[in-house]
């Protein structure tokens, strides 16, 4: 169908809230939009313990697939992922990359996302390391926000106080926040 008539954008983009591939029906929107020249990205903590088939992601179309990994070591990476398993979604990442050489494809290209906190920011080095071993595509960090479950429910300085256990220091290169909580305007530091 011809991209004004069905779908008037240019990018379907997926993410919070949930874990975009435990629907039934993910693969199937990615295939439709991808047929209709959409750009695809979605987000995901790949921490799917059974049932993950990535050649199904792979031959659906997905463009862009943007991984939370928050550590190297499942000490650091629990901290933030709780009740996470980091041995589960470093194996479905790397049958994931292997499944897209097998194919010959070069989508979905991989982000490994680290979000640094006080609990795991001593693991970045080490997290670029196992993402560059797995394959990964790109490498990305930086400061974690506040909690996204009072997100919506508090000011941008009262969730950084409610989360300020986690977060790292407002001196800190990586911190996205001021000493007062509020959102950093323009970023301190190296990226």
């Amino acid at each position: 169908p011809p991209r004004s008539t069905l779908f008037p954008y240019t990018t379907l983009f997926r993410s919070n809230w949930g874990e975009p591939l435990l629907h039934p029906g993910f693969h199937q929107l990615v295939q439709i939009a991808d047929a209709a020249s959409i750009w695809t990205r979605t987000s995901s903590n790949l921490s799917i313990r059974t049932g993950f088939v990535p050649e199904r992601i792979v031959d659906a179309g997905l463009r862009y697939l943007v991984v939370s990994i928050d550590g190297a070591t499942q000490v650091g990476y629990e901290q933030y992922r709780i009740r996470g398993d980091l041995g589960v979604v470093l194996a479905n990442v790397a049958a994931l990359i292997k499944a897209r050489d097998r194919s010959g494809a070069v989508w979905p290209l991989v982000e490994w996302q680290f979000l640094a906190l006080r609990a795991n920011v001593h693991e970045l080095d080490g997290a670029r390391r196992l993402a560059r071993d797995l394959g990964v595509d790109v490498f990305r960090y930086g400061g974690a926000r506040g909690r996204m479950s009072s997100k919506l429910r508090l000011s941008t300085p009262a969730n950084f106080a409610q989360s300020a256990d986690l977060l790292l220091e407002p001196s800190h290169p990586l911190s996205e926040y001021e000493p007062s909580g509020a959102k950093q305007i323009s970023r301190r530091g190296p990226r």
